[in-house]
């Protein structure tokens, strides 16, 4: 079957972009596509193949919306305790939970520094208050602080000092002083303040952790949570289009 070829040349112009050295301001470069046309039996063989007018597939970048912004960092977060049973899986359930709900795709996570209750469920307490607080923590399992943990996240919070020096002991060289923080320094910053452990007393204790925590947790994702810049449109060199 016989075939029609026909050579179409795009003019494309450019602009200056920053983010990419290989194109040259203002350049007019030519290039030939071609293209096939199989005959169709609507079509006569003899009828020609209108091209496009040149002037039509001159093109220059459009402008960037003012508007647009870049997308947040997908932030990978760490909570860690001693046993990762009362603490910690409150920590990691409230801030999965607030990050949920403002759409934000991070990923957290908990750890405890002393391993005696790997592979529990969090403490039924913490359970409870949770689950009064319309947060399902069921299912968490308690697993132990390790250094690799160094490499995984990009912030671990600690709930007291204590934490802090068994997390420095356990990384040994790969403990990174610029990841580590206690948690509640992101509500009183510098106040090194710690979350008490619930463990030792009864319900109430829970109640309090869970408030402190939840504080907190919305620092975070208003400290976090935010696009990382505006980014500014480039204005275009081309006179406008008519």
């Amino acid at each position: 079957m016989d075939e029609q070829i026909k050579e179409i040349t795009l003019i494309i112009t450019t602009r200056q972009i920053t983010s990419n050295p290989y194109l040259i301001p203002n350049e007019t470069r030519p290039f030939t596509h071609s293209i096939i046309a199989a005959p169709s039996p609507l079509i006569p063989k003899s009828t020609p193949i209108p091209l496009i007018p040149k002037s039509t597939l001159s093109r220059t970048f459009a402008p960037m919306p003012s508007n647009a912004i870049s997308p947040t960092p997908r932030q990978r977060i760490l909570m860690v305790c001693l046993g990762n049973i009362c603490r910690s899986p409150l920590a990691e359930g409230i801030l999965r939970e607030k990050a949920r709900a403002a759409g934000l795709d991070w990923e957290i996570d908990s750890a405890g520094t002393n391993g005696y209750h790997t592979g529990e469920a969090p403490h039924h307490l913490s359970l409870k208050v949770a689950r009064h607080n319309g947060i399902d923590i069921s299912r968490q399992r308690a697993r132990r602080f390790t250094a690799a943990d160094f490499q995984r996240f990009d912030k671990i919070y600690a709930m007291a000092g204590d934490v802090i020096d068994d997390m420095r002991r356990i990384a040994g060289r790969q403990f990174d002083p610029a990841k580590v923080d206690l948690l509640m320094n992101e509500v009183h910053p510098g106040s090194n303040e710690d979350i008490p452990d619930p463990w030792y007393g009864p319900e109430p204790g829970y109640h309090e952790v869970y408030a402190m925590i939840d504080e907190a947790a919305d620092h975070i994702i208003a400290k976090y949570g935010q696009p990382a810049q505006q980014i500014q449109p480039i204005a275009s060199t081309q006179p406008p289009r008519k």
